[in-house]
């Protein structure tokens, strides 16, 4: 593997990836600086630890699709093709040959999983939850198709407005981390008034306490904490 990578303006000076918090930022270039020179990541976890990301963090990069994952836990660089020209006389081919074989490159240079429309976010990534973890019921709800958001907005509105009356500004990363909470909850719960009030009174006890700087983040880890009760 080279000790040198490159990065794309193309990639890290859009709004997309500007827009999210640093800590993400800092993972990704982490992530590409240790990827194979296939763009393969194998220890996705111990570099998120090394470099003091949070579970967030790499989600976000999934659900943003900057990087994509596979069931044996190793993540790939989407736009590694991009960032990197690997000279065919230094490069070493990767050895996560079956997370290869699922891969297709498009007319940008991008990775795309074969068969399956890469725009369209996974239904297994949230931000602040992942479930693949859990027993087959779990997971037979998780692939159910779920009303338009445009359904419940009435009830995402109290959400907003209790936001902005507690936090003022709200920028809009944190505005969909609370959909993606929203939609899983209601996953669990399909009373939406329920799943509200439940949402609210994670908001109402981040707001309360003291010495935590994102709010909104840390009412995420509190509904994480309830939902795994």
């Amino acid at each position: 593997m080279a000790n040198r990578r490159m990065f794309s303006k193309k990639i890290t000076d859009t709004d997309v990836f500007l827009d999210m918090p640093l800590s993400t930022q800092a993972l990704y270039f982490h992530l590409n600086m240790h990827a194979d020179d296939d763009g393969f990541v194998s220890n996705s976890k111990t570099i998120k630890r090394m470099v003091g990301a949070s579970d967030d963090d790499l989600k976000l990069l999934m659900a943003k699709q900057f990087i994509f994952t596979f069931d044996s836990g190793v993540v790939v660089i989407k736009d590694w093709k991009i960032h990197n020209y690997i000279r065919k006389d230094t490069y070493n081919s990767t050895i996560c040959t079956d997370e290869k074989k699922q891969l297709t490159t498009d007319e940008k240079g991008s990775y795309e999983f074969r068969g399956r429309i890469v725009d369209e976010p996974s239904p297994q990534v949230r931000l602040g939850k992942v479930r693949l973890g859990k027993d087959s019921i779990e997971k037979q709800q998780l692939e159910q198709p779920l009303p338009p958001l445009s359904k419940y907005d009435k009830y995402f509105s109290v959400i907003s407005q209790f936001c902005e009356k507690n936090f003022g500004f709200v920028a809009p990363i944190w505005q969909e981390a609370l959909q993606y909470d929203f939609e899983d909850w209601i996953k669990l719960n399909q009373d939406p008034k329920q799943v509200t009030n439940i949402i609210c009174l994670a908001l109402k006890e981040a707001a309360g306490a003291n010495k935590v700087s994102n709010k909104v983040k840390y009412a995420e880890s509190i509904l994480d904490r309830w939902e795994n009760k």
